[in-house]
């Protein structure tokens, strides 16, 4: 049959009734893609009840269903590609879901469910076998093998409309086009799994509306909780994408042409389905419109309980790869299958894997999953530092007991070739005790960041942590996050250490310095101090500092770098009771508002400020401010009278300041050091008679 070529003017599908939208026994609408079609008529000022565009496709579809001589034959074939648009949450959902997602599209759509035994008698001898398959893209439009699925972090992924596809294409597209350059619509069906697909369980546009708007928006958006039957969708929920991509072959719901049913009778202009006013119950016996019985099991119907599309369904949806309107007709070709890797054999080109975490301490664990494609049956492993260090198994556990950093390897087969790759330094082993206190990071002398001593996570790809030169609350260096270039709201960018030793404490002194200026006055971005006991598998956050906490200058539009001391602020972190163990981290995270940026320097964490060396029963001294910039105050506690020396030494023990008659009575007695001219570094405090002796490290920012 000649294909029904129509000029397209416009796009339409047709009006939505203006009706109160329907939720699932989940609390969402089941579908809006009637109304989204009508939106985009809007746009254009186009009556799809009377533009010929429209009238002349849904012809096209009654002139097919008429000559089934038309029917190619065989099965149809669509390339398919998951796109997952996330914030790290359960949003982003396992491979393993999305090969369930497609089983469950296949089962459908090929009459392989078990459940059409439980179809109602009036309509057993209808239901179709489509003659449609799905097959999980092996090649991009540019010819790259790919895995069919991709992941982006964006937080569109929370309102799930178009900007999350630019999001999502321009992500795919290295940053520099937001088109869809690698998976187009005349070759493949792409789907955008999100956390919330515009407020519905999902949605997508038929034919003839995906004509009036830019091709890159074709495609289905669905909601993760809907996607296939296991991991974060359910049974009941898994037949939604299975609706949608009926809705993407030109099906409308079986009461017609509205999101909500139970409204009023309609038609959707399939023969063999009868006029119903719909069903959000699974109300086997329900008949409306005149019927002796309605069609509620169908697929197309809210009453999740569908296991069927009817013979005209399917013809209809075969219909629609065979007209020219959205560019259907070409993605079932021999041509198209051969480009997008679907026309049978599987084509090994990727040994891909990750761990379950990267970071550990010695007798840790990590649980490799291979994620290899395609058609892969057979697995080496080699794991340098790890017992066992090779493996058979596609996803083995492995234990890691030194200290270290450490390649793994992974050759995967189909067996009849082999692909490999190592990830070199992939596996990072702390040590079980960490760095000695007073442990005090001035990021002076580092050169490289993120090294052994500090990690970065930095999620969505962004601005992350970076060492900066150029500022600092002592000396020239410091930590900084870009914060003003960042574009993704609530971004969480962290910097974690490695392990510190406070095992010989019974508590710790936390403090660090930080410069941060807000944008506008309602910027809210978030700085938490989190700590752990346990080398990092857990944390615990111990500082909260909103914006109107940090901030140290006004707002300002432009990026914000301190210029003095003065726009520094010192903060302390309390309540590290139960942490002074060997294997202590912490992490500094910025959840962001969008605000400027922010700088942290000069990470001090010490014992008690006194430590007495020769018997000292009833002296004690502190030192504040520790760190220090002008002068510091030493206040001694004595028991009596006492002629007592005050003494600043360097690290190697050269006296810079000596007060030798440092009287001192009963009580409280404070000395002052200057300590301006010095330059910045550690150096030690001495306070010592004929009676005791003290010293403690003193800090100059």
């Amino acid at each position: 049959m000649k294909k029904f070529l129509p000029v397209l003017l416009a796009t339409a599908t047709f009006f939505v009734k203006a009706q109160q939208q329907n939720t699932n026994e989940h609390g969402h609408p089941p579908c809006k893609t009637h109304s989204h079609d009508q939106e985009i008529f809007m746009q254009h000022g186009v009556n799809p009840a009377t533009h010929p565009d429209v009238q002349a496709y849904e012809q096209w579809m009654k002139d097919f269903a008429a000559n089934n001589s038309g029917q190619r034959g065989g099965v149809y074939i669509i390339p398919i590609v998951f796109h997952i648009a996330h914030v790290g949450g359960m949003e982003n959902i396992s491979d393993a879901q999305i090969y369930d997602a497609i089983n469950v599209l296949n089962r459908d759509f090929r009459k392989l469910n078990a459940d059409t035994s439980l179809v109602v008698a009036q309509f057993k001898s209808i239901v179709a076998d489509c003659e449609i398959e799905f097959r999980l893209a092996q090649k991009d439009a540019l010819g790259n093998c790919v895995s069919g699925i991709t992941r982006t972090f964006t937080t569109e992924t929370l309102v799930g409309e178009q900007e999350m596809v630019d999001d999502i294409n321009y992500n795919l597209n290295n940053g520099t086009s937001t088109n869809n350059l690698r998976f187009p619509r005349d070759k493949y069906l792409n789907v955008w799994v999100c956390a919330n697909p515009s407020g519905a369980a999902g949605y997508t546009n038929t034919p003839i509306g995906a004509a009036f708007q830019p091709s890159k928006y074709d495609g289905i958006w669905i909601s993760h909780a809907y996607t296939g039957s296991i991991g974060t969708s359910s049974v009941v929920t898994s037949r939604t994408l299975t609706h949608e991509v009926g809705h993407w072959l030109n099906l409308s719901h079986v009461w017609g042409n509205s999101n909500n049913p139970g409204v009023t009778c309609g038609d959707d202009n399939v023969p063999d389905t009868p006029e119903t006013m719909g069903w959000s119950t699974c109300n086997l016996s329900g008949a409306t419109c005149g019927n002796p019985i309605d069609n509620v099991q169908n697929y197309m119907e809210y009453s999740y309980c569908s296991r069927m599309f009817t013979e005209g369904q399917k013809t209809r949806m075969q219909a629609a790869l065979n007209s020219f309107v959205s560019q259907r007709d070409n993605l079932s070709t021999a041509a198209n299958l051969t480009l997008t890797g679907t026309d049978g054999p599987n084509y090994l080109c990727a040994a891909e894997f990750t761990g379950n975490k990267l970071i550990l301490c010695p007798g840790d664990s990590v649980q490799f999953s291979d994620m290899s494609y395609h058609g892969v049956n057979g697995w080496n492993w080699s794991f340098s530092g790890g017992a066992p260090s090779s493996s058979t198994l596609q996803n083995p556990m492995v234990t890691y007991n030194t200290p270290g950093t450490y390649d793994v390897t992974l050759t995967a087969t189909d067996g009849s070739g082999n692909v490999a790759q190592t990830k070199t330094g992939y596996i990072t082993v702390l040590p079980a005790t960490g760095v000695t206190t007073p442990y005090f990071e001035m990021f002076e002398t580092m050169t490289n960041f993120p090294n052994g001593e500090f990690f970065v996570e930095n999620p969505d790809g962004g601005p992350g942590w970076e060492l900066y030169a150029g500022a600092g609350s002592s000396g020239n260096q410091c930590l900084k996050l870009n914060n003003f270039a960042n574009q993704n709201d609530n971004t969480k960018d962290a910097f974690i250490s490695s392990t510190i030793d406070l095992s010989p404490f019974p508590s710790v002194t936390f403090s660090f310095w930080a410069a941060y200026a807000r944008k506008i006055s309602t910027n809210n971005d978030i700085l938490r101090v989190m700590v752990s006991n346990n080398c990092g598998q857990s944390w615990s956050t111990k500082k909260t500092l909103s914006a109107n906490s940090m901030f140290t200058v006004s707002p300002t539009t432009s990026a914000f770098t301190p210029a003095s001391i003065w726009e520094w602020q010192l903060h302390y972190v309390t309540g590290l009771t139960g942490f002074m163990v060997p294997n202590f981290r912490y992490k500094f995270e910025l959840q962001s508002d969008l605000g400027n940026n922010l700088y942290i320097d000069d990470i001090y964490i010490h014992g008690p400020e006194s430590v007495g060396e020769v018997g000292n029963s009833g002296y004690s001294f502190t030192m504040m401010p520790n760190p220090v910039e002008t002068e510091v105050a030493v206040t001694l506690t004595a028991p009596g009278d006492d002629n007592v020396t005050i003494q600043l030494t360097d690290m190697a023990g050269r006296v810079i300041f000596e007060n030798k008659n440092a009287q001192a009575v009963s009580g409280m007695n404070i000395y002052y050091i200057p300590t301006a001219e010095l330059s910045s570094g550690m150096y030690m405090v001495h306070v010592f008679s004929d009676k005791m002796k003290m010293s403690n490290k003193l800090v100059r920012k």
